[in-house]
């Protein structure tokens, strides 16, 4: 089969526009939460920082909605708390056991009152993957939604990417 630039699009593609065309409606929002809202969203990231560097995320429940979607660096996907807590406690109890991430920046922007969208940057200590890559001085970019559910801030979806130095 040839893959024509149409099917690309739709192949390739649909993935992205599914992230692309709400940022744009997110960069074009007016609407704006109050201030102890910002704090609560940040309040999540930190928790979730917190997790990843204690190593065992047992205060996720706190944090997390039931089906949390979380994507790794790597590409993996996981879809619902207890898939993601047995992927994110496996990694770091084997490689990424003892290693921290620090937040080096945070944007929160309000798609809805009820609904934000974080972009943070993160530094990782080095480590060994298990197909032996090294990862040395590693910043990650990191997409959050953070979504108001009976009136409490969790996390609905993260999305990591290492940041490429070129």
């Amino acid at each position: 089969m040839q893959l024509t630039k149409k099917k690309f699009i739709n192949i390739k593609m649909k993935p992205i526009l599914y992230i692309l065309v709400p940022l744009t409606f997110y960069s074009c929002s007016g609407k704006v939460s109050s201030q102890a809202d910002e704090e609560a969203v940040r309040e999540i990231v930190l928790d979730f920082q917190d997790d990843f560097n204690e190593g065992s995320f047992l205060k996720a429940e706190t944090y997390t909605t039931n089906d949390w979607i979380h994507i790794h660096p790597l590409g993996g996907m996981d879809i619902g708390r207890e898939p993601v807590l047995r992927t994110v406690r496996e990694v770091h109890q084997s490689f990424l056991k003892g290693i921290t991430m620090t937040t080096d920046s945070m944007q929160v922007r309000f798609i809805k009152p009820d609904v934000a969208l974080v972009i943070a940057y993160h530094t990782i200590d080095d480590y060994i993957t298990p197909d032996n890559v090294k990862y040395v001085n590693q910043q990650q970019i990191k997409s959050y939604i953070i979504i108001k559910e009976n009136n409490k801030w969790l996390m609905a979806f993260d999305h990591n990417t290492i940041v490429q130095r070129y």
